[in-house]
């Protein structure tokens, strides 16, 4: 019965990396836009970055020159996916 000491402790350890794995960080940029592809629903932003935008609907309201903030995830691609999208007035 010794191995049911360590079944609780491994039982956590399971926890914690399943949650991690799932858990996902949000990163946040402010550039200039610098140019728009309205067919592929993307901005690229002076830090030479492309990112997609949650909805195309954006992309017909956005001018090259714009400053925006985009809360964005990398996926493990390397894509970069805006969940949110502001523009600086």
């Amino acid at each position: 019965m010794s191995y049911m000491r360590g079944l609780p402790i491994a039982a956590t350890a399971a926890l914690l990396l399943a949650v991690s794995a799932v858990t996902s960080h949000a990163d946040e940029v402010t550039g200039r836009i610098t140019s728009i592809n309205p067919d592929l629903g993307t901005v690229t932003l002076d830090d030479g970055n492309i990112y997609l935008l949650p909805s195309s609907d954006q992309v017909g309201l956005l001018v090259v020159g714009q400053q925006v903030t985009i809360t964005f995830e990398e996926r493990d691609d390397g894509m970069l996916i805006a969940s949110k999208l502001t523009t600086e007035t």
